[in-house]
């Protein structure tokens, strides 16, 4: 019996420490963010993840925005994808999202603040709202939709020790929409960037 209870309390030791080294974020990875070509029949979404998990990476990259059919991802543009949330959903996300990482880096761009633009022509007043100050019809949306996000998350991935990390694409370009570095950021438009990651952060935060 004392053999027994020993190799038993052996066994949970191994496993629990498995499971940290498993869990400890010390790989090298990559991030799928535009790519280019792919080799599978399979969405380049889903395809890149898949590649990024062999290599041994427990952490996935990636971009969930209203511009997710033709920027980054060949994804079929849906007209019922309306919000972060029903993006979650559709099946490449869903099988990314549902994948054995760890940790997920989500550059995140609500459908509610997005202006519908032509395919390839893309400009960042388009996609933030928050250039020359944020309204407060503008910050309302914000949250709603990424309260919906983190609860939807949080709903769906409890219990999987999964950790989600959601922010921005480079904020230093967004407060430099025209590109222009002769002059400095607008100090309306610093405020505007300023309310919306706290409007987001609140409403991941009651989430």
């Amino acid at each position: 019996l004392l053999v027994l209870v020993s190799c038993t309390a052996g066994t949970s030791r191994k496993t629990a420490f498995e499971k940290e080294i498993k869990e400890f974020n010390y790989v090298a990875g990559t991030q799928t963010v535009g790519a280019k070509y792919k080799f599978t029949d399979e969405t380049n979404l889903v395809e890149t993840a898949r590649q990024i998990r062999s290599m041994g990476s427990n952490l996935l990259k990636f971009s969930m925005a209203p511009r997710y059919w033709w920027e980054n991802y060949d994804i079929p543009k849906d007209e019922k994808i309306t919000s972060l949330m029903k993006l979650s959903q559709e099946k490449s996300m869903k099988k990314v999202l549902d994948m054995d990482f760890k940790y997920y880096q989500i550059w995140m761009y609500e459908f509610s603040q997005y202006t519908s633009e032509k395919k390839k022509k893309k400009k960042d007043e388009n996609q933030i709202k928050f250039i020359g100050g944020m309204s407060d019809e503008h910050a309302e949306a914000s949250y709603r939709e990424v309260y919906e996000f983190a609860c939807y998350l949080l709903k769906t991935y409890t219990g999987s020790g999964k950790v989600f990390m959601l922010g921005n694409w480079e904020g230093d370009w967004h407060l430099r929409w025209d590109y222009d570095r002769t002059k400095p950021a607008d100090e309306a438009t610093i405020e505007g960037m300023t309310r919306w990651f706290n409007v987001r952060q609140q409403a991941i935060d009651d989430a």
